[in-house]
């Protein structure tokens, strides 16, 4: 039995040292006890058992702690070696303890997805939108927090992994794990939406198109307020929000609104009635007459008059004084014009002659009048323009061209007479028998005036396909030229030839005679005669 105690009492002792416990006197006891009782010592039997008891009993708890502690030791060892958490580690709600790593971040990514998969819907302006953290590229710190909370196990004391391995106790390690959604991503969602839905305010517009006011309404632009709307959308996804979820945006207010554009058309109206339904009156003495700048198809510069009137309505203006510039077809104040002039002018009347008892008289002329058209016309383009309200026409007075005292010469053609007279005032000075017209071709009656005298004429034939068809085109001066020596037209008193001439002629037989074609023949003599005696303008007087 000594052996055996001895052996236990070196554990320990051992047991002892390497836990540094045990005090001198427990030490002394010990040595008591590795000193051997001499024989025939007088300690009693009881006593020494109860020794031997005590020393079994710290031998054993000595034994029992030291094999907690190394089984602890060991556990806390396979923990570290087999990557497992402690018991107790939370991390996003789940419990990790005793779990892998790689367990741990798979069972912390399953329950973040309820995160990075929740989705969320958006609305603006009527549009709806569908989004979730994941697409977005967010992603979690699940394998930081497992790393962090894989430290507790590496870092565990014994005492730790004692109290965990045998007394059911467990770590207070519960991480929440961060959802970090890339700011580049949010933005780019947000403008994208941005993009749908953004628009400028449209203002209303007053404009002219054929020829009368048009407006369009106004409309209210939308804004995306981008920045609070990326906080909006990652609050929401990261706090699972339920949608839908409005976005924030402003209501951008047009610079030209539907009041302003109503006000400046009612204006423009307004202006463009009184411009075009003014009446202007012309008159002269008591004649007179009305007209407006819409009966003369008035066309209103609507483009500067909306635009004025728009101006106007800005500022608070007096729409009430707009005014509207007129363009008047000339044409229509010129057919207005020549209306009147047909019923007001007055045709100057020359001085005329006629044969009354046997002899020359002399009728005098008269003054004419005409509308003073030009002044006329800017007159009532004006007044047209709102700037008077009638205009006075004015006339310029026309002169004769004929007076009777221009009427010295006159040359008196007696038909049935064969003759021709000139007079000079009352007097005949000359005298000269003719030929004139056949019964075919007779020469015309009525009142003449010298035209063009012509010296040595040609001749060119008149009636090529007539009376002239046998005979050239044209024969120049000479002996054998149809007109002779010379040749006066007749001319009508309003100008125009007859094509009657005085002329002398190669066939002087005929005189006397109705032998022409309407021509007054001559002897070649008297028709220089004559020639030389009146001048271009001379009366005519051709009787039957």
């Amino acid at each position: 039995m000594v052996p055996s105690v001895q052996d236990g009492v070196g554990r320990t002792s051992r047991d002892a040292g390497h836990r540094s416990v045990g005090t001198g006197e427990q030490m002394s006891t010990a040595e008591r006890v590795e000193t051997p009782t001499p024989v025939g010592s007088d300690e009693p039997p009881a006593r020494s058992r109860r020794r031997w008891m005590v020393v079994a009993i710290v031998v054993l708890l000595t034994a029992i702690v030291g094999g907690g502690l190394l089984a602890a030791g060991l556990w806390g060892a396979d923990l570290r070696e087999r990557g497992l958490l402690l018991p107790g580690t939370v991390i996003a709600g789940v419990d990790v303890g005793l779990m892998s790593t790689e367990g741990a971040v798979e069972a912390v990514g399953d329950a973040t997805g309820v995160v990075l998969d929740h989705e969320v819907e958006l609305q603006a302006d009527g549009l709806l939108w569908t989004v979730d953290a994941r697409t977005l590229g967010a992603d979690t710190d699940a394998e930081v927090l497992v790393g962090s909370a894989y430290e507790a196990t590496a870092d565990a004391s014994l005492l730790e992994l004692v109290g965990l391995r045998w007394f059911g106790t467990t770590v207070d390690i519960e991480l929440d794990p961060t959802v970090t959604i890339p700011e580049r991503s949010l933005d780019g969602l947000v403008a994208s939406l941005a993009g749908e839905v953004d628009r400028e305010p449209i203002d209303a517009t007053i404009g002219w198109d054929a020829g009368q006011v048009v407006v369009t309404d106004s409309a209210p632009g939308f804004t995306l307020e981008q920045e609070p709307a990326v906080e909006l959308v990652r609050d929401a996804l990261l706090e699972q929000v339920p949608g839908p979820i409005e976005l924030p945006f402003v209501v951008p207010i047009p610079e030209v609104g539907d009041e302003l554009v109503q006000a400046a058309r009612s204006g423009a109206e307004a202006a463009l009635d009184r411009a075009l339904q003014h009446e202007v009156g012309l008159r002269h003495d008591e004649a007179s007459w009305t007209t407006s700048p819409a009966q003369l198809g008035a066309v209103p510069d609507g483009g500067s008059l909306v635009e004025e009137a728009l101006q106007l309505a800005r500022v608070g203006g007096d729409l009430a004084g707009l005014g509207v510039a007129l363009s008047v077809p000339d044409e229509a104040v010129g057919g207005l014009l020549d209306e009147i002039a047909g019923q007001l002018n007055v045709s100057a009347v020359n001085a005329s002659v006629d044969w009354s008892g046997g002899t020359v008289r002399r009728l005098a002329g008269r003054e004419g009048r005409t509308l003073d058209r030009d002044r006329a016309a800017t007159d009532l383009h004006a007044a047209l323009q709102g700037e008077a309200e009638d205009v006075v026409l004015g006339f310029s007075t026309i002169r004769a061209a004929r007076d009777v005292s221009d009427v010295h010469d006159v040359l008196v053609v007696h038909q049935s007479q064969r003759l021709v007279e000139l007079y000079r005032g009352d007097e005949v000075i000359r005298s000269w028998p003719v030929a004139v017209g056949t019964g075919g071709s007779p020469t015309p009656t009525g009142t003449f005036v010298v035209g063009a005298k012509r010296y040595e004429p040609t001749w060119v034939n008149p009636a090529p396909d007539r009376w002239g068809e046998d005979m050239p085109a044209r024969i120049g001066p000479g002996p054998d030229n149809p007109l002779g020596l010379r040749a006066l037209n007749w001319n009508r008193l309003g100008g125009g030839d007859t094509l009657i001439r005085f002329h002398g002629t190669p066939n002087e037989a005929s005189i006397g005679e109705a032998a022409s074609n309407g021509c007054v023949r001559m002897f070649n003599d008297d028709v220089i005669d004559l020639y030389g005696l009146v001048s271009s303008g001379t009366m005519i007087i051709s009787r039957a």
